[in-house]
């Protein structure tokens, strides 16, 4: 993992992430130190809220309304299909 060193409650998360794009048109962006900032956070939202929410959006603090953006957010497969990448950067577009 780019030699960088995971917890194993960030490699649990990982773990989850990776195998969430398995024959999706993304992938996980190969920028591990981005990757774990990201993971990081998300570990921090969910021991704060119970929620995994993306670390990149704001928390209503209405746990339906924060559905919709425990991560992978509901916006980040129309964010890679016209940016690229959803918008924490978490999920790029697959190489061409």
């Amino acid at each position: 993992m780019n030699d960088i060193e995971l917890t194993a409650e960030e490699r649990a998360v990982y773990g989850r992430l990776a195998a969430f794009a398995v024959g999706k048109p993304f992938i996980l962006n190969p920028d591990m130190k981005l990757v774990r900032g990201i993971i990081k956070g998300l570990l921090k939202r969910t021991a704060q809220t119970g929620l995994a929410t993306c670390p990149c959006r704001l928390p209503s603090k209405d746990a339906a309304k924060d559905a919709a953006i425990v991560c992978p957010c509901v916006q980040h497969e129309e964010e890679i299909r016209t940016q690229g990448h959803c918008h924490c950067m978490l999920y790029i577009a697959k190489p061409s």
